[in-house]
């Protein structure tokens, strides 16, 4: 009896109702939820990711470089990379140049007189170059390039953080081999990257990053105050416009205008047309020639092994004696397929 008389109170009060079917969840899911970060070991800089460890570093851009300098690196990762790994680079072009524009005007803010009016009419030249053309004829904009390599393992991967390590100290001492830089990243550095990447500024410097070894990398890594809305081919991004400058006036952080506060994010990708199964390359004599145009026609070849493309290699060059199966085999690590007779005619073919 009491039964129907709570069902009664409730049915007229409606206390207790439930609907036939369960809330649909309002929640949108944050550009956060789809990043990897989760926490950092700073005894070893590994980033451990929600199925991955990763070592990251940034690269100084080499403007430049030889062959000497391409084969030192690519022979650093072919040899030094474990089973398994995933090697990332992005090269992205910041829109910061404030902190290298303060490096060369600071001097000659210093000398005072002709040398700070000059300075300081070339840097607000330059600064207005981020987002106005600095020709009329073309597109011409100022930008401070960036170079960051991650080596990642997966979880299940038998290779352990050593060789992780090993790994990122190979490939530092090779660019120091050839006059490059590089350094390891921390969370720090990494949200400041990925601000850089959803913010972009032409403020002096980045904006004040705090991190919190106790939260998800993830979580920290995208501003709360930006608007993402979707678009079918685009990304907009709207921040707010006014923002901690990082400097203290009398304990109190000053609040700057950072500007632009709205821009679009495209991806182009011409993923999905044909695949690349096979190659043929035709000897020519200049393929036969010097030794560096030797050795670049049997890097190209292993580079094409390495990706898993088949390759065939015909060689009717009668001018000029050089074997570049020998060079191939020798690349990828397999000097006992070398040509029994390195002079004559040939051709050979190649499986990944």
């Amino acid at each position: 009896m009491s039964g129907i008389i709570a069902y009664l109170l409730h049915a007229i009060l409606g206390d207790e109702l439930r609907s036939d079917r369960s809330r649909p969840d309002a929640g949108v899911p944050m550009l956060a939820d789809w990043l990897p970060y989760r926490s950092f070991d700073p005894a070893t800089s590994i980033f451990h990711n929600a199925s991955s460890r990763e070592i990251a570093l940034e690269l100084s851009p080499m403007v430049g470089a030889d062959v000497r300098s391409a084969d030192i690196l690519a022979q650093c990762l072919s040899e030094g990379v474990p089973d398994g790994a995933s090697v990332q680079i992005v090269n992205f072009a910041s829109s910061k140049v404030g902190t290298k524009l303060s490096d060369w005007f600071v001097p000659r803010y210093a000398a005072r007189g002709i040398y700070e009016r000059m300075a300081r009419h070339r840097t607000d030249y330059l600064s207005d170059g981020v987002w106005c053309s600095l020709s009329k004829d073309a597109p011409f904009h100022l930008r401070h390039f960036r170079i960051i390599m991650s080596i990642g393992l997966p979880e299940r991967s038998s290779a352990s953080d050593e060789d992780l390590i090993a790994v990122a100290q190979s490939i530092s001492s090779a660019l120091r081999s050839i006059d490059g830089a590089s350094r390891m990243l921390d969370p720090v550095n990494l949200l400041s990257i990925i601000d850089d990447l959803t913010s972009p500024t032409k403020a002096a410097g980045d904006d004040p990053v705090t991190y919190n070894p106790f939260d998800p990398i993830a979580d920290q890594a995208v501003r709360r105050d930006m608007e993402i809305r979707h678009f079918p081919d685009r990304l907009e991004f709207r921040t707010e416009r006014l923002r901690p400058t990082g400097i203290d006036k009398d304990g109190v952080p000053e609040i700057g205008e950072m500007l632009p506060d709205s821009f679009e994010v495209r991806v182009l990708s011409d993923a999905g047309g044909a695949t690349l199964v096979g190659v043929i390359g035709l000897v020519s004599p200049a393929n036969k020639g010097r030794p560096e145009q030797r050795h670049a026609f049997a890097t190209k070849c292993a580079g094409f092994l390495h990706q898993g493309v088949s390759v065939i290699v015909v060689d009717v060059v009668t001018t000029r004696q050089a074997n570049l199966h020998d060079a191939i085999v020798e690349l990828v690590g397999a000097p006992s397929l070398r040509a029994s007779s390195p002079g004559g005619l040939y051709a050979a073919a190649y499986r990944p």
